[in-house]
């Protein structure tokens, strides 16, 4: 299996602590700093995994995962973890079939664990 993980944040230093944690462990990555650029990387070349902002530029975190789903056959089987400073991240990951919200501030070591799980 593919270990490649999509991941969706428009903050630059937490898209690059994420990814550069991640390749650290092995982990290949595709970044995206907002929804369109997301959808169509994940288009392209189908994650295993995604890691996602909800408050996104454009296309937001839950309108990426609705249209994703969508197109991409078995979509709802692969994990999506959010990351959220959003005081309705809960609500809205629920909504959207997320495997796991984290909160802004989080463990980066807590989250590349739950993405390495989520690959095996």
């Amino acid at each position: 299996m593919r270990r490649l993980v999509l991941v969706i944040e428009d903050d630059t230093a937490i898209r690059l602590l994420i990814t550069d944690a991640l390749r650290e462990k092995g982990i290949e990555v595709l970044a995206a700093m907002d929804g369109g650029h997301a959808l169509r990387t994940a288009l392209a070349a189908p994650p295993a995994a995604v890691v996602l902002d909800l408050g996104l530029p454009g296309m937001d975190g839950a309108e990426f995962v609705a249209l994703w789903r969508e197109r991409v056959p078995n979509a709802d089987a692969i994990p999506i973890l959010v990351v959220s400073g959003r005081a309705d991240a809960r609500e809205v990951a629920a909504h959207i079939g997320a495997t796991r919200v984290f909160s802004k501030p989080f463990m980066v070591e807590d989250l590349v664990g739950e993405i390495s799980r989520a690959l095996n």
